[in-house]
């Protein structure tokens, strides 16, 4: 079963099938987790490009406001007043930094102090805290931050707050009178705002946001806000990269995941803003995608299985009939006939097949009628030798007796006279077998010209029989002209199916390019790829399938080769027999005359008879002429019966020949 072209050819096209949808399969896959990354890494460069831009906007609003308090008329004033040791002014002015921080604290509701430091070590702070009296502002970081860049916001690390416990970070500006810094003005900012807002980005994906500080704090992370995380492996690449933003692929936690991490930083602050996403996560979609495609594979397999299995029985099925009734024909039966009623290469396989059929009918039933009629001649030229055979034999005997009679006529002359009378009836007698003979003969001659004729329509049936041949040999050789001009008709489609196929590839690159616009693009792309590919599996299918049909197109053209070669035997032993029907029509002919000479003379003799008793006397003197004339008379006889058996064996031959033929045709059924 698996050696026939159905199974072949399902075999062939599900093996296919199978290695180009694990191949698609694994493309596939490997495409849309690229695609996939390198779509979220895109997406999420932009986003972490904005919550960056977002957090410089909402510290831009407090560095605005720290930079109008440095520039307030309280802020500036306030050093002169406390150095005249003018209590009521220095209260009132008190009074309106208190008034200008609560207005700063209510404008900014992050803020949760407000503070002004002196060179002199004098504190402000709003709300009041009681920090100590040997509290010194001028040796704290914010204090010391805003003195070496007077000209800009400075602001600290995150930390947490002692009295709120939250993560808060301080801004300080230099105040500036007459181009010397008598202080320095500062808040604290709560960090819980910001952070939540960033906490709240829906990044797909199972992805989060952090932030991380310069020194390795999370500022934001789902899990660990607060900690240092200078020591994970994502944390210490993003720090020691040169680029202020990048994507960080193959970056592991401390659980061993693998991590993608788009990250930007926040500029003025160091701060490294970033969106991870665990790679498992990522890939989870390809591999969904995976199992989706390789459950419609296996429904396609089955399906397409099943479709080729019914379809190629149907296509194969005159064919397997057509075989079996070549298989008949090959063992002699020619009354078989091939009836498909289709338009196609089977159809006239199928026409030609019958023609051939009716064709080889003919010529046996001509061989098998030539054949009968052959060996009926022989038999009656057979008989007809025979019967020669024996009349010669008895004209032979008939000789010696008149040669011995000659001989003693020397010694017996009056005794001739006495025996004339015996001698006339011999003579009648011998006249009546010499004219029975040539009557015999010119019959045999009838009927060796009729056989001839035979061999002639016989000859002239293999003719007939070797146009026809050719004509078929042409048939089949124009058929496989045709199947090697469909050939390169399928040749030309698989041209075009690979051309599509990369007209597909170069539309999928392109929609790749054009980004979210150009996805129903490529699916489109995705399906004339397809559609091409299917396009191409079909024509190698046909292609498979035409080879076959030559392969035993071929097949018959040799088979009927072999039956050329057969018949042209069976043409030669003809030739043969003619050749024979020659030699014994020219024996015939010499045979004829040697019996219509011998009649003349016995009839000569005959009219003679009545004179033979007044030539009596002289018998005598011519009996040794006539002994003379006997022995050759004698010879004749003897040449001619040796003529007589050659006809014989020749007839022999001839229904031996006659009976071979017949037997080569019996094995065809007409």
């Amino acid at each position: 079963m698996v050696k026939t072209i159905k199974w072949k050819v399902i075999s062939t096209v599900v093996t296919l099938l199978v290695i180009g949808l694990a191949l698609l399969n694994v493309v596939s896959t490997y495409t849309v987790n690229t695609k996939i990354e390198k779509s979220l890494v895109d997406q999420n460069k932009v986003l972490v490009a904005e919550m960056s831009t977002s957090i410089q906007n909402y510290l831009n609003v407090y560095e605005k406001g720290l930079i109008q308090m440095s520039l307030a008329h309280e802020v500036l004033e306030y050093k002169d007043l406390l150095s005249e040791h003018n209590k009521k002014k220095a209260t009132i002015l008190e009074k309106n930094l208190d008034t200008q921080f609560q207005q700063y604290i209510s404008l900014y509701d992050a803020t949760t102090s407000v503070y002004y430091g002196l060179v002199n070590k004098h504190l402000e702070i709003l709300p009041e805290a009681d920090l100590g009296d040997d509290f010194d502002p001028t040796t704290r970081e914010w204090y010391k931050g805003a003195i070496e860049n007077p000209d800009k916001i400075f602001w600290t690390e995150p930390y947490t707050d002692k009295a709120t416990k939250e993560s808060t970070i301080s801004g300080a500006k230099a105040v500036l009178k007459n181009g010397k810094v008598i202080g320095v003005v500062g808040m604290d900012i709560l960090l819980s705002k910001l952070t939540s807002e960033i906490s709240k980005k829906e990044l797909g994906f199972g992805g989060y946001p952090i932030i991380i500080a310069k020194d390795g704090t999370a500022i934001v992370h789902p899990e660990k806000t607060g900690k240092n995380l200078s020591d994970l492996a994502l944390v210490k690449k993003m720090q020691n990269e040169n680029d202020e933003k990048g994507v960080i692929k193959d970056a592991s936690d401390d659980t061993g995941s693998d991590f993608i991490t788009v990250y930007d930083t926040v500029p003025g602050l160091e701060w490294k803003l970033a969106a991870v996403f665990e790679k498992k996560n990522i890939q989870q979609t390809a591999y969904d995608i995976r199992n989706i495609i390789g459950a419609i594979s296996v429904v396609l397999l089955i399906i397409l299985f099943f479709s080729m299995a019914t379809i190629i029985a149907k296509i194969t099925k005159p064919i397997t009939i057509l075989r079996k009734l070549m298989n008949r024909v090959a063992i002699g039966d020619l009354t078989v006939r091939a009836r498909f009623d289709a338009n196609n290469e089977i159809g006239q396989l199928a026409t030609d097949f019958n023609k051939m059929v009716d064709n080889m009918q003919q010529i046996i039933r001509v061989v098998k009628d030539s054949a009968a009629e052959v060996q009926s001649g022989s038999q009656n030229l057979s008989g007809l030798a025979e019967e020669t055979n024996a009349s010669s034999e008895e004209v032979t005997a008939a000789v010696v007796e008149i040669a011995e009679g000659a001989s003693k006529s020397v010694e017996n002359a009056e005794q001739a006279s006495e025996n004339a009378i015996t001698l006339s009836e011999q003579i009648n007698s011998i006249l009546q077998k010499s004219n029975f003979m040539n009557s015999i003969a010119i019959e045999a001659n009838t009927r060796n010209r009729a056989g001839q004729e035979q061999v002639d329509q016989l000859k002239s049936a293999f003719q007939e029989w070797e146009t026809n041949l050719l004509s078929m040999s042409n048939v089949i050789c124009a058929l496989e002209n045709k199947i090697d001009s469909i050939e390169h008709v399928m040749q030309t489609i698989m041209e075009v199916s690979d051309q599509t196929n990369l007209l597909a590839l170069n539309a999928s690159i392109e929609a790749a390019r054009a980004g979210e616009y150009g996805k129903g693009f490529a699916v489109v792309a995705e399906e004339v790829r397809k559609l091409a590919e299917q396009s191409a599996r079909a024509t190698i299918e046909v292609k498979q399938t035409v080879q076959q049909l030559q392969f035993e197109s071929k097949q018959v053209g040799a088979q009927m080769l072999e039956t050329k070669t057969v018949f042209q035997k069976q043409e030669a032993v003809v030739h043969g027999t003619d050749a024979i029907f020659e030699t014994i029509s020219s024996l015939m002919e010499d045979m004829q005359k040697a019996i219509h000479d011998v009649s003349e003379e016995v009839h000569r003799v005959s009219l003679y008879k009545e004179t033979v008793v007044e030539v009596i006397k002289s018998i005598g003197a011519t009996s040794e002429e006539t002994a003379a004339a006997c022995e050759e008379v004698s010879a004749s006889s003897i040449e001619q019966l040796n003529s007589i058996e050659s006809v014989s064996t020749a007839s022999e031959n001839l229904a031996n020949l006659s009976e071979h033929l017949a037997n080569s045709v019996t094995k065809f059924k007409i």
